[in-house]
């Protein structure tokens, strides 16, 4: 179980446990260190700087390539959470986190209809259409 001490002395309850006999605790050491994956251009381990945006550490890593869809933040305790968009602002980035831009899935391209091209070839079928008709009713009478 990965509890969050900082939200335990916060107060909440869900990382607020009592231990019990047998229970171990271990604090990993911090690796003063962020690592931003994904669809960034230079992807890396950067220097974790205390109040730093997820938005810092990707421009730390070159920005966002032209396939980049959202990122999320990954605590060191596992939690994963996603950038918030215009209201909700950037996750908080906490030493240790990787943060990991996902590329955004793209349809195949798609090639803008020849509406001329298509009237034309209509309007060819629809003449032979007559053509043949016509043909067929002057032979048959």
């Amino acid at each position: 179980m990965i509890i969050d001490f900082e939200e335990a002395l916060d107060g909440d309850d869900d990382h607020d446990i009592e231990l019990r006999k047998e229970d171990e605790i271990n604090i990993p050491q911090r690796p003063n260190t962020v690592e931003v994956i994904g669809a960034v251009r230079h992807p890396g381990v950067f220097k974790y700087v205390q109040g730093g945006s997820m938005e810092d550490y990707i421009a730390r890593a070159g920005g966002r390539v032209d396939t980049a869809g959202v990122a999320l933040v990954i605590d060191p305790s596992g939690a994963t959470h996603e950038e918030g968009g215009f209201l909700k602002g950037d996750p908080k980035v906490r030493d240790g986190a990787i943060i990991k831009v996902e590329y955004e899935e793209r349809g195949p391209e798609t090639k803008p209809t020849d509406w001329a091209g298509t009237i034309k070839d209509t309007l060819a079928i629809l003449t032979s259409a007559a053509t043949v008709a016509f043909i067929v009713w002057q032979v048959s009478k």
